[in-house]
């Protein structure tokens, strides 16, 4: 929690220097956030401040995400530093998939058809040209210019700040995110989401991470319910076990190391509940 605290006073601190429009306020924080992503998300939209000063092309992006019809969902793209090292690569076509399928279920729901818009906030320009060639049935927004101050060579300048703070606070006025949650950015437009919506905690697809925040207690779930492994590489667990989360591969099993065994495999999502770690605050 704390380096994303420290990421965004350093980043307000550069934007509030900028000249240009007056960037759009974050809209009051709305009760019903779920912890532990919405005390985050709290603390973030504290530490961002308002009003704040953005560029042109912040008001641009704005324009399109909030000022124009809705849903919009929205896909943040990380490429570059991360892949191969913290993160693997991921084709266009994985986060379409999960984008179409959130818009046919938002269809059924409002029971008529939907003009599907995406934003998309990324640090390879060559994502947007793709998106607009193959998929003409959406309506694509992207600031590609944002995504070239996000180029290695371009990245530690003011000029990529306000590009990436534009980016997080687009992603959090959307109406779904599709992304991974392996990346900063993404995350930081989830948390700030919460605030804004009082519990987003289903409106997003992570292609690869469960969300945490770095230096985070380590992520433990008790499990509800007794599994005796059936496939070489998942794990026995009995009501009651406490087990350490490595990560979910969603396609119904998550990957994790039980506690009371220390054995370490796959086991069904269902078959456990979030451990939450219950803080007394005695009124002084």
């Amino acid at each position: 929690m704390w380096f994303s605290l420290v990421f965004l006073l350093t980043l307000h601190f550069f934007v509030v220097r900028s000249q240009g429009l007056e960037c759009y306020a974050l809209a009051g924080p709305q009760p019903g956030a779920q912890p532990n992503y919405g005390q985050v998300g709290y603390s973030s939209y504290y530490s961002y401040g308002t009003p704040m000063t953005c560029g042109a092309q912040a008001y641009s992006c704005y324009k399109f995400v909030c000022a124009g019809p809705r849903p919009v969902v929205g896909l943040q793209i990380r490429r570059t530093d991360k892949i191969g090292t913290e993160a693997s690569f991921h084709a266009l076509s994985e986060y379409m998939k999960w984008t179409e399928h959130w818009f046919r279920v938002e269809e059924l729901r409002r029971g008529a058809p939907l003009q599907k818009r995406i934003f998309i906030a990324t640090d390879d320009p060559s994502v947007v040209k793709e998106a607009k060639e193959k998929y003409k049935d959406y309506e694509v927004y992207a600031d590609v210019a944002i995504a070239n101050t996000a180029q290695m060579a371009n990245r530690y300048s003011d000029a990529s700040l306000l590009g990436v703070i534009t980016d997080i606070r687009m992603l959090s006025r959307c109406d779904y995110l599709v992304c991974t949650f392996s990346s900063q950015v993404c995350r930081m437009g989830y948390e700030l989401m919460q605030v804004l919506r009082g519990d987003a905690g289903e409106r997003f697809h992570s292609l690869d991470d469960l969300y945490y925040y770095g230096g985070q207690h380590a992520h433990e779930q008790v499990a509800v319910d007794s599994y005796k492994w059936e496939s070489p590489g998942e794990i026995d667990i009995e009501a009651g076990d406490i087990v350490g989360v490595a990560g979910n591969h969603w396609n119904g099993f998550s990957k994790g190391t039980n506690r009371r065994t220390g054995q370490v495999g796959l086991y069904p999502s269902y078959k456990v509940r979030e451990k939450w770690r219950i803080v007394d605050f005695p009124t002084i």
